[in-house]
C-alpha cells in the first residue's frame, strides 16, 4: 500500500496571507495537487490519500470531497508535527507500504510524476524523489520502514534529513515547473503564463 500524504497545513510566513486559500484562475493554490493525487487512484488501486491540515476551510473542503483528513493544529510549530500527526493516522501502516508526502503549494505536480515515485516502491527503494536535470525537490517517498525515524523529526525539520543519512533515488520531472513551490505572491505573478491546467 502507497498513502500518500498530501500537506496542506504550511504557515506561509513569507507569502504575507494563507496561500494555500489565494485564488488562481477559479480555484484555491491547495486545489491544484490534490487533483493530480487523485487522479493517481485511477492508475492504482492499493494507493490511499489523507489531507493534512491545521485549516478549518481545507478540512472542510476536503470532507465535502470524499477525502480523508487529518486537523492538525500542532502544525504551526512546524513540517515535524504534520509529517508526525499525518503518520499516527495511519493505523493499518506497515513495514512494507510506502508512505508518499506532497506539499499543497505546488500547483504544478502531474499525477505521471507522482505514479514514477510508485513505482519505485515496487523495486523496494527506502527513499525516492522528483528532480528535473539538475534541480531536485519535492514531492517524496519513504519507505515505512522510516516511519520511526520521520515521527522523530524536530521543528520546522523535513524528511531531508534522512535524504542525507541515508541517501535516496531520482525520479525525474517532465517539466522544471513541477518542482516550483509558491513561497511568495511574486511566485504567482511570475508563474501566471504557466497557470495553463
Amino acid at each position: 500500500m502507497v498513502y500518500i500524504i498530501y500537506m496542506a497545513a504550511g504557515n506561509s510566513e513569507r507569502f504575507l496571507s494563507n496561500k494555500l486559500l489565494y485564488e488562481i484562475e477559479g480555484r484555491c493554490l491547495f486545489e491544484y495537487g490534490i487533483a493530480e493525487a487523485n487522479k493517481v487512484l485511477r492508475t492504482y488501486n492499493k494507493v490511499y490519500i489523507t489531507l493534512i491540515t491545521r485549516y478549518d476551510f481545507i478540512y472542510k473542503w476536503a470532507i465535502d470531497h470524499g477525502i480523508e483528513a487529518v486537523y492538525s493544529p500542532e502544525s504551526i510549530n512546524g513540517a515535524s508535527f504534520t509529517i508526525k500527526n499525518a503518520l499516527m493516522s495511519l493505523k493499518n501502516l506497515k513495514e512494507d507500504d510506502y508512505i508518499l508526502f506532497v506539499a499543497a503549494d505546488q500547483p504544478f505536480i502531474k499525477a505521471k510524476t507522482l505514479v514514477k515515485l510508485i513505482e519505485c516502491s515496487q523495486k523496494g527503494i527506502l527513499i525516492a524523489r522528483v528532480k528535473y536535470k539538475e534541480k531536485v525537490g519535492n514531492p517524496v517517498i519513504f519507505s515505512a520502514k522510516l516511519k520511526d525515524e520521520l515521527c522523530n523529526l524536530k521543528g520546522d525539520m523535513g524528511g531531508r534529513v534522512l535524504i542525507e543519512k541515508y541517501g535516496c533515488e531520482y525520479v525525474e520531472a517532465e517539466d522544471e515547473t513541477e518542482l516550483i513551490d509558491i513561497d511568495y505572491t511574486e511566485d504567482v505573478i511570475k508563474n501566471n503564463g504557466k497557470f495553463n491546467f
